[in-house]
């Protein structure tokens, strides 16, 4: 069996970084509504936004993000 992980968000933006770029990207890569990703960034605490996904499939999305 392979050991999965879990990607969590930290709801920081990086300096510099366009935040209706950074959010459009998000919603195109994993395929979620603009309030979604809102709803991500609107709080202090993070997001799990994939759990229990092979460790080649979270390499994946974290490139594509």
């Amino acid at each position: 069996m392979a050991d999965t992980v879990n990607l969590v968000l930290y709801p920081q933006y990086q300096n510099g970084a366009e935040v209706a770029a950074v959010n459009k990207k998000f919603q195109t890569t994993l395929n979620v509504d603009a309030a979604t990703v809102d709803s991500w960034f609107s709080t202090v605490n993070p997001t799990a936004i994939l759990t229990d996904v092979e460790e080649s499939v979270a390499v994946k999305y974290l490139s594509a993000i």
